[in-house]
């Protein structure tokens, strides 16, 4: 094995326990708030996705978290990388970030059919979890 494969082993596995770790309530409310920004915007990054978590009453021990979420809304047809950016977050000292472009946006219109949140709705309003759904139905602007 090279060190470009153990490198890449590794990091696989760290984004593996960082979304296993993860809360479940958690990752639920960061899938609606990445499908809620696919479908608002033609580009974004996760520091957009850490805005609209800010008040979330879910969250996570480890922040490693939402790049697994992202990527599983790559591998859900969701998005797809774009380049990059430097970040804004001060605690990320203008690290390199991905850019994410959605593709639930066709031409600046949200394609209809790709409506995927309201499975994340359903599911926390199924587990009981009220101040979740309440967070995701206001942030995504469901009646």
């Amino acid at each position: 094995m090279t060190a470009a494969d153990a490198a890449h082993e590794a990091k696989v596995e760290g984004m593996r326990r960082a979304d296993v770790g993860a809360d479940a309530r958690w990752l639920l409310v960061a899938d609606a708030m990445i499908q809620r920004l696919a479908r608002e915007r033609d580009f974004f990054t996760s520091d957009d996705v850490w805005k609209a978590l800010a008040d979330s009453p879910a969250a996570t021990r480890d922040n490693r978290a939402l790049g697994p979420r992202m990527l599983y809304a790559a591998r859900q047809g969701l998005i797809k990388k774009a380049g990059f950016v430097l970040s804004v977050r001060e605690s990320r000292h203008q690290a390199p970030l991905q850019v994410w472009q959605s593709l639930l946006r066709a031409g600046g219109k949200v394609v209809p059919e790709a409506d995927q949140w309201r499975r994340v709705l359903t599911t926390l309003e199924r587990a009981g979890d009220r101040e979740s759904a309440a967070f995701v139905r206001a942030r995504c602007s469901i009646s």
